[in-house]
């Protein structure tokens, strides 16, 4: 195995992987064996299929050939040579982000106030900043979750959207990082309860304080906007939510819900008609409330029928949704009935003047 050595170059490891693509390619006997001992698992394949691999197999190769399990850890063995404690909140951030555990470790090890930093997570379109703590919840990681943890991670923080690393964990769907969070001491909020559908902790919550029903929680959200069944909505009304406060449309994919709340009192605006694809109401809408705001409206049509609707009262066919995607109305029917095969909407719009190229340009 070979060792780094004291002044070790990023530039030259790249150039060193670099050089062994390039012997791969070229059907090197010697680059196959440094392959084949570095991954044993391309033991048994043959030459052909081993020199289309890329450079970040060839990467992988040298890292192993130092000593470390992936690319990443080495190139931080590298880095972090350099004392530059801006550079290890880079590093660190990134390591996080790219689930390398190893290197994560031996960071908050060199430096453990690391684990207070914050940065944006690259995915998101948005410049919003995260704890470390936030992201290895969101990417469901529970090795790097306990190291962080360990090294004074604060699980109660809230940031972009009103979230901690909890509810985080919870809306996307990451149920070791809910159990391991919760595990390691993380409050579970009404928020939370409430997302987790969790019946008898918001009964629990609730008998102790009654009033919060009326928290703001996650996505600055109440109670009872956070709702994952009918069931847990009943409870909630019967504890004291006001149906007024009800934001209708964001349950327009639920119908169950959707009809629940609707039942229950919940005030259907023209923007939750839309997405709920009810022309009827749409139409006594627009016919009693004429200066209602049609900007947006379009975006979140499902029909022909709601389209003509909307068009029919001044609707813009090319208007941008606001947010993070800013959609058009017919880059929405695009992308949401596209894989369906459903044509009837987008052909609707084009020929009441949407245009196909702000489609492309909005992405």
């Amino acid at each position: 195995m070979s060792k780094l050595p004291p002044n070790p170059s990023l530039t030259h490891l790249k150039n060193q992987a670099k050089a062994l693509r390039k012997g791969l390619k070229a059907g090197e006997p010697q680059a196959f064996k440094r392959l084949r001992e570095a991954l044993p698992h391309y033991q048994g394949q043959a030459d052909d299929a081993l020199s289309a691999l890329t450079l970040v197999d060839a990467q992988l190769v040298i890292a192993r050939e130092y000593g470390f399990a992936g690319w990443v850890a080495l190139r931080e063995a590298v880095r972090t040579s350099d004392p530059d404690p801006a550079d290890r909140e880079v590093h660190l951030l990134e390591a996080v982000i790219q689930n390398d555990a190893e290197t994560v470790k031996a960071l908050l090890a060199q430096d453990p106030v690391l684990v207070h930093i914050q940065g944006p997570f690259p995915s998101f379109s948005s410049k919003d900043e995260f704890t470390l703590l936030h992201i290895a919840a969101l990417k469901g990681n529970a090795e790097i979750i306990h190291a962080l943890l360990d090294h004074g991670a604060d699980a109660e923080i809230r940031l972009v959207e009103n979230c901690t690393a909890l509810t985080y964990a919870i809306q996307h769907q990451q149920p070791v990082a809910v159990d391991l969070l919760i595990e390691r001491g993380a409050r579970v909020g009404i928020d939370a309860a409430v997302m987790m559908d969790d019946m008898e902790r918001v009964k629990a919550l609730l008998y102790g304080e009654p009033d919060l029903i009326h928290q703001i929680g996650f996505g600055d959200n109440l109670p009872i906007n956070l709702i994952r069944s009918v069931e847990m909505g009943r409870l909630l009304f019967e504890r004291g939510a006001d149906p007024s406060t009800v934001a209708l449309s964001g349950f327009a994919s639920d119908p169950e819900r959707a009809a629940f709340f609707i039942e229950n009192g919940a005030t259907v605006d023209i923007e939750s008609a839309t997405r709920l694809d009810d022309t009827e109401r749409a139409q006594t809408l627009l016919a009693t409330e004429p200066d209602l705001d049609m900007r947006e409206l379009l975006v979140s049509v499902k029909s022909v029928e709601m389209a003509r609707l909307l068009l029919d009262h001044g609707a813009d066919p090319n208007a941008r949704a606001g947010g993070l995607h800013q959609h058009t109305p017919l880059g929405n029917a695009v992308h949401h009935f596209a894989d369906s095969g459903r044509k009837d909407l987008a052909e609707f719009l084009i020929e009441n003047g949407a245009e196909p190229d702000i489609v492309v340009a909005a992405g």
